[in-house]
């Protein structure tokens, strides 16, 4: 039976490696040096450097989707652009992905299209419940793509807001969120 701790050792390990290394440079030798552990032991929880990819994808989208679910917590309920101002907030709150890492992370599914599909379902997901928060259609769509870009722009690290520039886009972004507020 695998245990959810070693699990969760091994990718710390990959992503230190992805850190360090980059995506491109990732092999399971690595991550097995990195955990201090045989190559025999990441095979057992990752048949490929592609699984390992894929469930390194999928624990980042899950802490995304908590810190998201947190911040919604924290929404009044009943209140139109609820889960939309949750969604900004946690973005607010995330720290920005390191250029080298989303590079390599993109590379890496372009080059699989099964790791693509964890993205497209994950986001056919979110972006279904951000467009039944009661916001008027043109007005969520703005925000959407926004904040798309603020992500990918830092994803990439091709000039993202930064520091205030930053704060002061993602506060308009909340009031663009807040049904009534002065833009």
């Amino acid at each position: 039976m695998r245990k959810p701790e070693k699990l969760e050792e091994l990718l710390n390990a990959a992503h230190n490696v992805v850190m360090r290394d980059g995506v491109t440079r990732l092999t399971l030798e690595l991550v097995a040096r990195e955990a201090g552990v045989s190559k025999g032991a990441v095979l057992y929880y990752f048949p490929t450097k592609n699984a390992l990819i894929g469930e390194m994808l999928k624990t980042h989208l899950e802490r995304n989707r908590q810190l998201w679910m947190d911040c919604l917590a924290q929404e009044p309920e009943g209140v139109p652009g609820r889960v939309t101002r949750a969604w900004i907030k946690s973005v607010r709150h995330c720290a920005g992905v390191k250029a080298q890492e989303g590079a390599g992370m993109l590379a890496a599914i372009a080059n699989d299209p099964a790791l693509l599909r964890i993205i497209h379902e994950r986001i056919a997901v979110w972006k279904q419940e951000l467009e039944n928060d009661g916001l008027p259609a043109e007005r969520q769509q703005v925000i959407q793509y926004a904040m798309d870009g603020i992500k990918f722009s830092e994803l990439m690290g091709m000039n993202p807001p930064e520091g205030a520039n930053r704060d002061q886009l993602i506060d308009y972004l909340l009031k663009l969120a807040t049904p009534g507020s002065s833009l």
